[in-house]
């Protein structure tokens, strides 16, 4: 059989079977929720960069993300913003058509301003896990849930997700 059959019996197999063909670059708008143990919960946007890595592994993938909190964090020893920066491992499933699950794990640099005690940072490690509704080829809806490798810090994102 030829490389062009090859390519043409796998792409009829994709389609049958439901897979879509994603690109393997991607960007993500996010809005969050963050919360911290003894603050009340703030506001967050994100936007993450990924790419699948389908010759490495079929469902693997990286992508680095940055977060910035909009409101504060009230708490008794004073109000807390913060900016996250985060790097991941990602591995993402296709459960049906149109859904996918993922997991991620990575670390994270935290920059905290506290109105009473001033700038503190956090470096630690970072898990999560989400679903994808794919709206076409190009975009998803993502819905995520990640935290901290103490639980202290979580946050839940939705949001958009672009390939390119």
């Amino acid at each position: 059989m030829h490389l062009t059959q090859r390519v043409l019996v796998i792409g009829i197999l994709l389609l049958a079977t439901g897979h879509t063909v994603r690109a393997e670059n991607y960007a993500r708008v996010l809005g969050a929720l963050a919360s911290l143990d003894g603050y009340s919960d703030s506001y967050a946007l994100g936007v993450s960069v990924g790419r699948d890595l389908p010759r490495l592994a079929p469902h693997l993938g990286v992508e680095g993300e940055f977060f910035k909190s909009f409101s504060k964090m009230d708490g008794t020893p004073g109000d807390v913003t913060f900016n996250k920066t985060a790097a991941f491992v990602t591995y993402t499933y296709p459960i049906e058509l149109r859904i996918y699950m993922h997991g991620k794990v990575g670390l994270r640099y935290a920059a905290l301003k506290n109105s009473v005690t001033g700038d503190d940072s956090d470096v630690g490690v970072d898990w999560g896990v989400g679903a994808m509704f794919a709206l076409d080829h190009h975009r998803n809806v993502v819905l995520e849930f990640i935290t901290s490798d103490e639980n202290n810090f979580s946050q839940l994102a939705l949001g958009l997700q672009f390939f390119y």
